[in-house]
């Protein structure tokens, strides 16, 4: 079983992308530290540091950027040369455990 600390990003978030023409929010889970999201995915580290990919609307993005307690942001490059900026938030826990 990994650390906890490995854990501490797992729940569900929203990603926001600003800074693009068609930037928009959408949701993902992080369990395990793995980024699932439509059309992309990625990878959490332990110490919160974020690198992901994805695709849509006929453009490709790698993002990176760090997460720390339920926030985080980064920045994203986009196929068509625009670079943008991200901010997460965390939604909530999986398996609907509460604080």
């Amino acid at each position: 079983m990994p650390p906890e600390d490995s854990q501490n990003f797992d729940g569900v978030w929203t990603f926001t992308g600003a800074g693009c023409p068609n930037s928009g929010t959408v949701g993902a889970k992080i369990i395990g530290g793995k980024i699932i999201v439509k059309g992309g995915g990625g990878q959490v580290d332990p110490d919160g540091t974020l690198h992901s990919v994805g695709a849509g609307n006929g453009l490709t993005l790698t993002a990176v950027g760090q997460l720390s307690g339920n926030t985080g942001s980064g920045t994203f490059n986009r196929s068509d040369g625009c670079i943008g900026h991200w901010v997460a938030i965390k939604q909530g826990n999986l398996r609907g455990r509460r604080p």
